[in-house]
């Protein structure tokens, strides 16, 4: 399923989040496009295990950032978030954004959190 048809799901639905089953998302979709922060899903994985993400914060960290290695790892649910702290030495997508240079296109108030744990998150890699 690629980006598009997920956000679209997103939008019909009218919740605050959808369930989307993370081996069904290209990867490859994600290139090119923009989605608002705050667009939620709750990404399941094949053992039922499930973790919400922002599609918003994915697509820019993919497209903005290039951080396509992160956006991969956080999508594919046989990763737990134990194994993506160990590599990333992050625990979502938001605390992820610390390491992106260009905040520009942001939304001002994702642009202020990241800002307020940049110090923190940058700081777990030291230690």
């Amino acid at each position: 399923m690629n980006i598009k048809e997920v956000y679209k799901r997103y939008l019909e639905s009218e919740e605050s989040e959808i369930e989307v089953n993370s081996w069904e998302i290209d990867i490859e979709s994600f290139r090119d496009i923009r989605i608002p922060e705050g667009t939620l899903i709750i990404l399941v994985g094949k053992d039922g295990r499930k973790r919400q993400a922002d599609l918003g914060i994915l697509t820019y960290l993919f497209n903005k950032c290039k951080d396509y290695e992160f956006v991969r790892d956080f999508l594919n649910m046989e990763l737990s978030l134990e194994d993506i702290y160990k590599k990333y030495k992050v625990l979502n997508e938001v605390e992820r954004l610390a390491y992106c240079r260009d905040l520009n296109d942001l939304d001002e108030d994702v642009k202020a959190v990241v800002n307020n744990i940049k110090d923190k998150v940058l700081l777990r890699v030291k230690e």
